[in-house]
């Protein structure tokens, strides 16, 4: 399907592409893709809740269960398939 600008004969300032179903699907994402909550409420056990985008979902109470949560939410980061290389950045 062409624009409306072509259509009605007007030219527009920028080429008018189409992409592939492939190049339409793989199109970078940019923001949060895992999230680490915790709580430590007066008096009460901590918790903390570690979400990533690929499905991870871990939930962990108490201070020595939130602290190794931690430690694996920060491995994660790392080792998570939806996170891009960090080959380019320390390139720059």
């Amino acid at each position: 399907m062409r624009p409306k600008d072509d259509a009605e004969g007007v030219l527009s300032a920028l080429p008018f592409t189409v992409l592939t179903e492939e190049e339409a699907s793989t199109a970078p994402s940019y923001g949060p893709i895992a999230w680490l909550t915790v709580q430590t409420p007066y008096r009460r056990p901590s918790t903390a809740t570690s979400t990533c985008a690929c499905g991870r979902n871990l939930n962990a109470r108490g201070r020595a269960d939130v602290l190794d949560l931690i430690a694996a939410h920060e491995y994660h980061r790392t080792a998570c398939p939806l996170r891009p290389s960090q080959e380019g950045r320390n390139a720059a």
